[in-house]
Parts: C-alpha cells; sequence; structure tokens
C-alpha cells in the first residue's frame, strides 16, 4: 500500500469519528431537558405530569425511527441520511425555543426525536462503514465516548442555562452546534450508496 492510498483512508476515517462523535454528542445533549423539566412546567404554568410529554413525544418518535433508519440508509445513501438527521434535530430545536405554547414544545419535540433517531443509527453507521473490521471497535469506542461526554455537558450545562437564561437556551444553544456539523458534513461527505465514506 503506497503513501498516497494511506492517507484519504486516513482522512476518511478521521472524518467518520469527528461528524459521528459529534452528531452522538449532540443528540445526548438532550439530558438537559431533565434538569429543566420544572423550570419548563414553571414558565407555561402547567402540571409536571402535562411538561412529561415533551419527553414522552421525543423518546417515542426517537425510538419508532430507529428500526428504518438503516434501511432508508441503504436507499437513499447514508450521506444524505446524516444530512436529514442533522438537520431535522436543529431546525426542530430553533424553532422549540421560539414557542409561546406547550403543545407546540411537544409537536416540535417529535421531530427533534426524529433527528435524533436518525444520528444514533447513521453516525456508528459512518465510523462502521470507514473502518476496517480489525479497526471497528476502537474506532466505535472512541465515537461512542461523545454520549457520555454530550450527558454530562447536557446535565451540568442545561441546568446553568435554564436558571440564568431561561428554559429556551437549552434548545436554541444547540443551534450553531448542529449548523457546524450539518456544513462541515454537506461539505466534506460525498453522495454515496457505497458501503464506504467518502471524503474529499
Amino acid at each position: 500500500m503506497t503513501t498516497r492510498s494511506i492517507i484519504p483512508q486516513w482522512r476518511a476515517g478521521a472524518l467518520a469519528i469527528a461528524l459521528g462523535g459529534a452528531g452522538l454528542f449532540l443528540a445526548s445533549i438532550d439530558f438537559a431537558i431533565n434538569v429543566s423539566l420544572p423550570i419548563i412546567r414553571d414558565s407555561f404554568q402547567t402540571n409536571l405530569v402535562s411538561v412529561q410529554w415533551i419527553i414522552i413525544a421525543y423518546h417515542a418518535s426517537r425510538s419508532s425511527l430507529g428500526f428504518a433508519a438503516g434501511g432508508i440508509a441503504d436507499r437513499f445513501g447514508l450521506r444524505e441520511l446524516f444530512l436529514v438527521g442533522v438537520g431535522s434535530y436543529t431546525i426542530a430545536v430553533g424553532l422549540i425555543s421560539l414557542q409561546s405554547d406547550l403543545h407546540g414544545v411537544v409537536v416540535l419535540r417529535a421531530l427533534q426525536g426524529v433527528g435524533a433517531g436518525i444520528l444514533f443509527t447513521a453516525a456508528p453507521a459512518l465510523v462502521t462503514r470507514a473502518f476496517r473490521p480489525s479497526e471497528r471497535g476502537t474506532a466505535l469506542g472512541i465515537t461512542l465516548a461523545a454520549i457520555a461526554v454530550g450527558q454530562i455537558v447536557g446535565t451540568l450545562g442545561g441546568g446553568w442555562l435554564s436558571s440564568n437564561l431561561g428554559w429556551e437556551s437549552i434548545f436554541w444553544s444547540r443551534v450553531p452546534i448542529g449548523a457546524a456539523i450539518f456544513a462541515i458534513a454537506l461539505i466534506a461527505l460525498k453522495p454515496t450508496k457505497t458501503p464506504e465514506v467518502a471524503a474529499v
């Protein structure tokens, strides 16, 4: 194997880990919602049972899509699926931060759950397809560590944001992150339906 062929392979693997990890980090930040429920309840002047629909709508849509996401990627391409996941998630959190009604938040949380479900499926797939079987365990381990980081950041940061800037901040603060991931993936990943992840 020549040096010329090693560099693109290394770059594709690094890109897959970076984008996959970033996507999982973005989806995992949603732990911020758990510590912010009392503030959201008080803001909408409702009860905790009603506010819990924010979590139910999210997890219902996220879980139901996971079964279909793999087949969608095989049909339309993994890059396209990843972009749809990041895009729908980012649009949803941006719109949620603008809502003044709990029903609007619940509906948009379902859209956010769709995006999260796609990310939890597409992100590991990016890494799996970029590495040989002997390297996938290490690559996936590095990528999946982003989930733990996202949960910690979401829990600690979410409490601070919602207490100091309002519950809306735990949603709009994710928009720049999602937009950056979307832009990088759009530019760096080439459209492909092949098992390999192609990088510029």
